[in-house]
This record gives C-alpha cells, sequence and structure tokens, in this order.
C-alpha cells in the first residue's frame, strides 16, 4: 500500500489545501526567526564597530530615498551635510523649511 502525503508527515509532495497552509505558516515562521538573527548580528556589528555605524550613516545619508517622517524620527542621527546633498529625497519648499537650520 503506498501512503499518502497527508498520511505520511515526511513526504516531499504537499498535495492537500490543509498541508499546504501548515506548511506556509511554518517557512513564514522560520523566514521570521532567520530575519531576526540577522537583524541582532548587524546591531550587534555596528553596535561594536563604531567607525563601520559613522560609515554607514555616510552612505545612506547621502544616497537612500527617505521619507520626512524617517528623517524626522532619526533626526539627531543623521549626517546633515551628506542629507543635504542626497539628490533622492523629495525636495519641497515645506521639506526644505522645516529643516532649515539644519540643511548644509
Amino acid at each position: 500500500m503506498i501512503e499518502s502525503p497527508e498520511s505520511n508527515p515526511g513526504a516531499l509532495v504537499v498535495s492537500s489545501p490543509k498541508a499546504l497552509a501548515i506548511a506556509n505558516r511554518q517557512l513564514r515562521i522560520a523566514g521570521q526567526a532567520l530575519a531576526r538573527i540577522e537583524q541582532e548580528r548587524y546591531i550587534e556589528f555596528f553596535a561594536t564597530h563604531p567607525e563601520a555605524s559613522r560609515a554607514f550613516v555616510l552612505a545612506v545619508s547621502r544616497y537612500y530615498p527617505f521619507s520626512e517622517s524617517l528623517i524626522e524620527v532619526y533626526l539627531s542621527k543623521w549626517n546633515w551635510p551628506c542629507l543635504s546633498a542626497n539628490t533622492s529625497l523629495a525636495w519641497t519648499d515645506v521639506f526644505l523649511k522645516r529643516y532649515d537650520l539644519l540643511w548644509d
């Protein structure tokens, strides 16, 4: 007698909707766990290497297309001369006036 994938949890072929939903959920949880571990590795790296942290802030300040809300959240963390040269930002009159004392 041949076992169906539903009766064989170790089967490589998932053929029922319920089994597929379970497999998808397990993969999503595993992916989230791996992403969290990776995030913690980055945080640890930047915490123990301040020169790398400064270089990262310089690079993202200069090139990354931040939203105004993200700039506001980390207002004191940006490298404002680099942020001032960032051509990827949505430059508007309101945006310029909001941070007029910080622009270079």
